[in-house]
């Protein structure tokens, strides 16, 4: 008797319904409280088979009162923002460098190589009109090469007729050598930007003509006025004229007093 009630004790306490239950809530409390770094887990009991399992439902991220931590990856990110605008900065400012060193350079070639010279003829013209205006009544009958022949009171004016010719000559070497001096001289031409070389053809070979012919007054001041032409210098006499008539006129009492 005593052996069959110590079987039936054995079967009752190894049965499953028996075995003590875990109800979710104390399956939530008997987890480990989460850290600021840890996400919760909060499960429920299963009380399928013989064993007590703990099924994860749902993972949170506790929030608490402190900030979050930056983790090492967060910091490398913003090192390398850091790095990218330092460079875009740096790469900006080398730029605009080599844009202005370059700007510059070409700006000395044009000037070097097209303004310099295209202004060095238009001195040269300036050189001319004021020859026109200087030079153009230096004339004697004894040309330079016959001054030694001339009478001491003559030297003088001979020394100037000299002076005129050395200074039509060298008007007219000039003015042929600027066509050497200025590049692409066609183009140039072609936009108006200097003299055409036709017209410093006939303005040297009335320079030098000029030269030739300094003891005949007559030939230099028709040379003068298609000089003057070629070149397009205009002293103004044209749209003066009549206010020089008039002002002439009003003074001519001066003439006739000086007479």
């Amino acid at each position: 008797m005593q052996l069959l009630t110590a079987i039936l004790l054995l079967a009752v306490t190894t049965s499953p319904s028996s075995m003590p239950t875990t109800t979710a809530t104390e399956a939530a409390v008997t987890q480990p409280a989460p850290t600021d770094t840890q996400p919760a887990i909060i499960g429920v009991q299963s009380n399928s088979g013989s064993a007590s399992a703990v099924v994860p439902a749902t993972t949170a991220t506790t929030a608490t009162g402190s900030q979050p931590t930056i983790g090492p990856a967060k910091k490398d990110d913003a090192a390398n923002s850091s790095m990218s605008d330092l460079f875009k900065i740096v790469l900006t400012a080398v730029v605009g460098a080599l844009l202005g060193i370059f700007g510059f350079v070409v700006g000395q070639i044009i000037q070097k190589l097209f303004i310099e010279p295209i202004q060095e003829q238009r001195k040269i013209i300036g050189r001319i009109a004021y020859a026109l205006t200087y030079w153009v009544n230096i004339s004697e009958l004894d040309t330079p090469q016959q001054i030694e022949l001339l009478e001491p009171w003559q030297t003088q004016r001979a020394e100037k007729v000299k002076e005129a010719a050395h200074a039509v000559r060298e008007l007219a070497s000039d003015l042929r050598a600027s066509i050497k001096t200025i590049p692409w001289y066609g183009l140039m031409e072609k936009l108006r930007f200097v003299v055409s070389r036709r017209d410093i053809g006939l303005v040297t070979y009335l320079l030098i003509q000029w030269y030739i012919h300094m003891d005949d007054h007559g030939w230099i001041f028709a040379a003068s006025e298609d000089i003057k032409k070629r070149l397009k210098i205009t002293f103004g006499n044209e749209s003066a004229a009549k206010d020089i008539q008039a002002w002439i006129d009003k003074n001519a009492f001066l003439t006739k007093r000086q007479v």
